[in-house]
Protein backbone atom coordinates (compact mmCIF):
# COMPACT_ATOMS: atom_id res chain seq x y z
CA UNK A 1 0.00 0.00 0.00
CA UNK A 2 0.91 3.67 -0.21
CA UNK A 3 2.96 5.25 2.56
CA UNK A 4 1.37 8.16 4.43
CA UNK A 5 1.85 10.30 7.52
CA UNK A 6 -1.14 11.09 9.71
CA UNK A 7 -1.02 14.20 11.90
CA UNK A 8 -3.87 14.59 14.38
CA UNK A 9 -4.33 18.11 15.69
CA UNK A 10 -4.89 16.95 19.28
CA UNK A 11 -1.62 14.96 19.20
CA UNK A 12 0.62 17.61 17.64
CA UNK A 13 2.19 18.57 21.02
CA UNK A 14 3.58 15.01 21.14
CA UNK A 15 5.77 15.80 18.11
CA UNK A 16 8.71 18.14 17.76
CA UNK A 17 7.88 20.04 14.57
CA UNK A 18 9.71 22.70 12.56
CA UNK A 19 8.07 24.37 9.55
CA UNK A 20 10.29 26.32 7.13
CA UNK A 21 7.91 28.26 4.86
CA UNK A 22 10.44 29.67 2.39
CA UNK A 23 11.73 26.16 1.66
CA UNK A 24 8.32 24.40 1.86
CA UNK A 25 9.66 21.90 4.39
CA UNK A 26 8.31 20.43 7.62
CA UNK A 27 10.73 18.53 9.89
CA UNK A 28 9.33 16.27 12.55
CA UNK A 29 10.45 14.04 15.41
CA UNK A 30 8.20 11.55 17.16
CA UNK A 31 8.95 9.03 19.88
CA UNK A 32 9.92 6.26 17.47
CA UNK A 33 10.72 7.97 14.16
CA UNK A 34 11.67 11.18 12.38
CA UNK A 35 10.29 12.55 9.13
CA UNK A 36 10.63 15.31 6.57
CA UNK A 37 7.84 16.66 4.37
CA UNK A 38 8.85 18.72 1.37
CA UNK A 39 7.17 20.05 -1.76
CA UNK A 40 9.46 17.83 -3.84
CA UNK A 41 8.40 14.56 -2.17
CA UNK A 42 4.84 15.30 -1.04
CA UNK A 43 2.25 13.93 -3.47
CA UNK A 44 -1.07 14.74 -1.83
CA UNK A 45 -2.72 16.09 1.31
CA UNK A 46 -5.99 14.73 2.69
CA UNK A 47 -7.48 17.41 4.95
CA UNK A 48 -9.75 15.23 7.09
CA UNK A 49 -11.49 18.05 8.97
CA UNK A 50 -12.57 20.35 6.14
CA UNK A 51 -13.75 23.26 8.26
CA UNK A 52 -12.17 26.50 9.31
CA UNK A 53 -10.37 25.73 12.57
CA UNK A 54 -12.06 28.19 14.90
CA UNK A 55 -10.90 28.58 18.46
CA UNK A 56 -13.34 30.68 20.43
CA UNK A 57 -12.00 32.18 23.64
CA UNK A 58 -12.95 30.07 26.66
CA UNK A 59 -11.99 31.55 30.03
CA UNK A 60 -12.57 28.21 31.75
CA UNK A 61 -9.42 26.63 30.26
CA UNK A 62 -5.85 27.43 31.21
CA UNK A 63 -3.86 30.13 29.39
CA UNK A 64 -1.37 27.50 28.18
CA UNK A 65 -4.15 25.41 26.65
CA UNK A 66 -5.78 28.48 25.07
CA UNK A 67 -2.48 29.48 23.51
CA UNK A 68 -1.72 25.96 22.31
CA UNK A 69 -5.12 25.45 20.69
CA UNK A 70 -5.02 28.71 18.77
CA UNK A 71 -1.42 28.33 17.60
CA UNK A 72 -1.70 24.69 16.51
CA UNK A 73 -4.78 25.62 14.49
CA UNK A 74 -2.73 28.33 12.78
CA UNK A 75 0.11 25.82 12.26
CA UNK A 76 -2.22 23.48 10.36
CA UNK A 77 -3.42 26.37 8.20
CA UNK A 78 0.23 26.94 7.30
CA UNK A 79 0.12 23.73 5.24
CA UNK A 80 -1.36 25.97 2.54
CA UNK A 81 2.24 26.60 1.50
CA UNK A 82 2.09 23.24 -0.34
CA UNK A 83 0.42 24.73 -3.38
CA UNK A 84 1.40 22.29 -6.10
CA UNK A 85 0.28 18.98 -4.57
CA UNK A 86 -3.06 17.22 -4.90
CA UNK A 87 -5.38 18.39 -2.11
CA UNK A 88 -8.50 16.59 -0.94
CA UNK A 89 -10.64 19.25 0.79
CA UNK A 90 -8.34 22.20 0.14
CA UNK A 91 -8.73 24.67 3.05
CA UNK A 92 -8.97 27.71 0.76
CA UNK A 93 -11.96 26.25 -1.09
CA UNK A 94 -13.46 24.97 2.16
CA UNK A 95 -13.19 28.35 3.88
CA UNK A 96 -14.83 30.08 0.90
CA UNK A 97 -17.61 27.50 0.83
CA UNK A 98 -18.35 28.10 4.52
CA UNK A 99 -19.08 31.81 3.99
CA UNK A 100 -22.85 31.98 3.64
CA UNK A 101 -23.01 35.29 1.71
CA UNK A 102 -20.44 33.89 -0.74
CA UNK A 103 -22.54 30.73 -1.14
CA UNK A 104 -25.57 32.82 -2.06
CA UNK A 105 -23.61 35.13 -4.35
CA UNK A 106 -22.15 32.16 -6.26
CA UNK A 107 -25.46 30.27 -6.41
CA UNK A 108 -27.17 33.34 -7.85
CA UNK A 109 -24.30 33.86 -10.31
CA UNK A 110 -24.68 30.26 -11.54
CA UNK A 111 -28.40 30.71 -12.11
CA UNK A 112 -29.93 29.08 -9.04
CA UNK A 113 -33.06 30.58 -7.57
CA UNK A 114 -32.14 32.09 -4.21
CA UNK A 115 -34.34 33.68 -1.53
CA UNK A 116 -33.95 37.40 -1.01
CA UNK A 117 -31.34 37.77 1.72
CA UNK A 118 -29.80 40.54 3.78
CA UNK A 119 -27.10 40.49 6.46
CA UNK A 120 -27.92 43.26 8.87
CA UNK A 121 -28.12 44.54 12.44
CA UNK A 122 -30.99 46.89 11.51
CA UNK A 123 -34.37 45.46 12.60
CA UNK A 124 -36.16 48.03 10.43
CA UNK A 125 -34.35 47.05 7.22
CA UNK A 126 -36.44 47.46 4.06
CA UNK A 127 -34.68 44.92 1.82
CA UNK A 128 -37.15 42.15 2.72
CA UNK A 129 -40.71 43.32 3.26
CA UNK A 130 -42.60 40.01 3.40
CA UNK A 131 -44.26 39.17 6.75
CA UNK A 132 -42.60 35.76 7.19
CA UNK A 133 -38.82 35.60 7.52
CA UNK A 134 -36.15 33.25 8.75
CA UNK A 135 -33.31 34.44 10.95
CA UNK A 136 -29.97 32.69 11.44
CA UNK A 137 -26.40 33.36 12.45
CA UNK A 138 -23.80 34.47 9.95
CA UNK A 139 -21.44 31.83 11.31
CA UNK A 140 -22.10 28.73 13.46
CA UNK A 141 -21.91 29.53 17.14
CA UNK A 142 -22.21 27.70 20.45
CA UNK A 143 -22.96 29.94 23.41
CA UNK A 144 -21.92 29.25 26.98
CA UNK A 145 -24.88 29.77 29.31
CA UNK A 146 -25.22 29.16 33.07
CA UNK A 147 -27.29 26.04 32.36
CA UNK A 148 -24.89 24.71 29.73
CA UNK A 149 -23.97 25.17 26.07
CA UNK A 150 -26.54 26.36 23.55
CA UNK A 151 -26.44 25.98 19.76
CA UNK A 152 -28.14 28.71 17.74
CA UNK A 153 -30.59 27.25 15.22
CA UNK A 154 -32.31 28.78 12.22
CA UNK A 155 -35.74 30.11 13.27
CA UNK A 156 -38.85 31.54 11.69
CA UNK A 157 -39.74 35.07 12.72
CA UNK A 158 -42.53 37.50 11.91
CA UNK A 159 -41.53 40.87 10.56
CA UNK A 160 -43.54 42.47 13.36
CA UNK A 161 -41.41 40.57 15.93
CA UNK A 162 -38.23 41.62 14.19
CA UNK A 163 -39.07 45.32 14.37
CA UNK A 164 -39.02 45.20 18.17
CA UNK A 165 -35.78 43.17 18.38
CA UNK A 166 -32.40 44.55 19.38
CA UNK A 167 -29.88 43.47 16.73
CA UNK A 168 -27.24 46.12 17.39
CA UNK A 169 -24.85 43.68 19.10
CA UNK A 170 -24.26 41.41 16.10
CA UNK A 171 -25.39 41.09 12.48
CA UNK A 172 -27.74 38.27 11.49
CA UNK A 173 -28.91 36.71 8.24
CA UNK A 174 -32.51 37.46 7.30
CA UNK A 175 -34.14 35.60 4.43
CA UNK A 176 -37.52 35.22 2.84
CA UNK A 177 -39.12 32.11 4.30
CA UNK A 178 -39.28 29.24 1.79
CA UNK A 179 -42.05 26.80 2.78
CA UNK A 180 -42.23 23.95 1.98
CA UNK A 181 -38.64 23.16 1.05
CA UNK A 182 -36.30 20.26 0.42
CA UNK A 183 -32.70 20.30 1.61
CA UNK A 184 -30.21 18.84 -0.85
CA UNK A 185 -26.76 17.86 0.38
CA UNK A 186 -24.21 17.35 -2.39
CA UNK A 187 -20.87 15.57 -2.20
CA UNK A 188 -18.52 16.37 -5.08
CA UNK A 189 -15.78 13.88 -5.96
CA UNK A 190 -13.69 14.96 -8.92
CA UNK A 191 -16.15 15.90 -11.65
CA UNK A 192 -19.00 13.82 -10.21
CA UNK A 193 -21.73 15.21 -7.91
CA UNK A 194 -23.73 12.97 -5.57
CA UNK A 195 -26.88 14.70 -4.24
CA UNK A 196 -29.06 13.45 -1.39
CA UNK A 197 -32.37 15.13 -0.61
CA UNK A 198 -33.94 15.49 2.82
CA UNK A 199 -37.55 16.53 3.09
CA UNK A 200 -38.26 19.17 5.71
CA UNK A 201 -41.52 19.41 7.56
CA UNK A 202 -43.45 22.67 7.42
CA UNK A 203 -43.57 22.76 11.22
CA UNK A 204 -42.23 26.15 12.31
CA UNK A 205 -40.74 24.57 15.44
CA UNK A 206 -38.90 21.78 13.64
CA UNK A 207 -35.40 20.82 14.79
CA UNK A 208 -32.35 20.87 12.57
CA UNK A 209 -32.22 17.57 10.68
CA UNK A 210 -28.45 17.20 10.79
CA UNK A 211 -28.31 17.85 14.52
CA UNK A 212 -31.08 15.35 15.29
CA UNK A 213 -29.70 12.60 13.05
CA UNK A 214 -26.10 12.98 14.33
Amino acid sequence: GASYLRLNRDQLPEFELSLIPTEQIILGKAKDFTFQISAETLISVYFRAPIYLRDTYKPSISPDLQLGRSQWAAFIRSFLMFEDVLWVNHPRATYQAEVKPYQLYLANKLGFKTPKTVITNDPEQQVITKPDLIIKTLDPVILSLPQGEAFVYTNFIKRSELQTANLSGAPVILQEAVVPKVDIRVTVIGKNAYPVSKDRTTNRNRKDVLRVDA
